[in-house]
């Protein structure tokens, strides 16, 4: 028995140093075998190397061939297979998922239902998110998945109590993926310098850990914040490395989320022409899963409306998608309040949302509000959450961000890895 565990010992010592190298598939090669415990270990280890400075796709890859995978396995699989917006690959993890039922815990339960497009109850992910006995990537695919379904205040509340729990125990790489939650819920709620705020930490934190991956992400959330704040070069060159790096790393969602920050600025520019052709690039799987494309719908319908075009069934589309995920109807559309100074003074082109069913559920779907004005002054019906920047201080091109992320800033002290 002592000569296993020796062998077992050597293997994983042998694996440890060639990752130091850098050489994940020589890494690989000299893993233990399938029946052996250390695999799923060390399977998890290469996909969070592949997600971080290799594949997304091969990420997956590597989580799906271990045999008998448990939650911890397949929760990161959901984790990679979004990231990566391939709908064969999510489909490919929610069949492992299946397979697994009953022994499957209710949040695996939950996200193969919500990848899937099926209804989704979330209570049990609710409640998966603030329990302490979970394992912690459950915990933030969980409120994760809030955010997806629109509860941005739900999901807000769970992205603080998990980032305060990564705070107090040191988890520096759970910390930068938080701060990135945070910042899209802000976004999502219109409150665009919290979000610009917050994901500027987490840029500088992920850069720091070398986590480039999350980085990435991050500096799509900020070209977001640029292009409300009418910073189109700024826009620009955080979208621009987003999608270079996504491009090297089958990063499919990252793309998306760059592509919809330029189609943003372009909107807001009142150039809707270009915008469309980003919105375009973005929705690569309009047959795929709609948890991938929820986000962008509204605005590929706005784009595609303010060219005098039409996008066949992305109303529908998150009509549909709103109707399964269990949202409310949509309240109906009042004019905001006269400005009481000039700094919240609306856009001139701000018109009421249209009256068609489909435009009024996506307006559920995403709007921050009734009254609040879009990044292309346009009302909030099909333009997404995150163009009202905030109903008190709607969006302007005059409004200029200060200093940005990216640009050396010192990293911030709760940085430092936890001794």
């Amino acid at each position: 028995m002592d000569a296993v565990h020796g062998v077992r010992a050597a293997r994983v010592f042998r694996f440890a140093a060639l990752l130091r190298r850098g050489d994940t598939s020589g890494a690989w090669g000299s893993v233990p075998g399938q029946d052996d415990p250390a695999t799923a270990e060390l399977a998890r280890v290469r996909a969070a190397l592949e997600l971080n400075a290799g594949s997304a796709v091969r990420a997956v890859e590597v989580l799906l061939a271990v045999d008998g995978a448990g939650s911890a396995v397949l929760t990161e699989a959901f984790h990679a297979a979004q990231s990566a917006g391939e709908p064969d690959l999510i489909e490919r993890v929610r069949a492992r998922v299946r397979a697994t039922l009953p022994a499957a815990s209710g949040t695996l339960a939950a996200l193969a239902d919500l990848y899937g497009g099926e209804p989704v109850t979330a209570s049990p992910l609710d409640g998966a998110a603030r329990d302490c006995g979970v394992l912690f990537s459950e915990r933030f695919l969980a409120a994760h998945a809030a955010h997806v379904l629109a509860d941005h205040e739900t999901a807000r509340e769970l992205a603080d109590l998990l980032l305060a729990h990564c705070r107090s125990h040191g988890l520096l790489g759970w910390q930068a993926t938080c701060l990135h939650l945070l910042a899209e819920t802000h976004l999502a709620l219109g409150a665009l310098e919290p979000a610009a705020r917050t994901a500027s930490e987490g840029l500088r934190i992920a850069r720091y850990a070398g986590l480039d991956h999350r980085a990435c992400y991050l500096r799509t959330t900020l070209a977001a914040c640029a292009a409300l704040e009418g910073d189109e070069a700024r826009c620009r060159e955080l979208a621009e490395a987003a999608l270079a790096h996504a491009g090297r790393h089958d990063l499919g969602t990252a793309t998306a989320h760059a592509h919809r920050a330029l189609a943003l600025s372009h909107l807001g520019a009142g150039d809707p022409a270009p915008a469309l052709v980003h919105l375009d690039q973005a929705d690569r799987h309009p047959a795929g899963p709609p948890v991938l494309i929820a986000f962008l719908l509204p605005d590929l319908v706005e784009a595609a409306a303010r060219t005098g075009t039409t996008r066949a069934g992305a109303a529908e589309r998150v009509a549909r998608w709103a109707d399964r995920s269990g949202l409310p109807p949509p309240s109906p559309w009042r004019p905001a309040a006269a400005p009481s100074a000039p700094r919240t003074r609306r856009p001139k082109t701000c018109s009421p949302r249209p009256s068609s069913t489909a435009s009024a559920r996506a307006a559920a779907w995403s709007s921050p509000g009734p009254g609040c004005c879009t990044a292309s002054g346009s009302a909030a019906d099909v333009a997404g959450p995150a163009h009202g920047a905030s109903c008190g201080r709607p969006w302007s091109p005059s409004r200029r961000p200060g200093p940005g992320p990216g640009r050396n800033e010192p990293v911030p002290s709760s940085a430092a890895p936890a001794r």
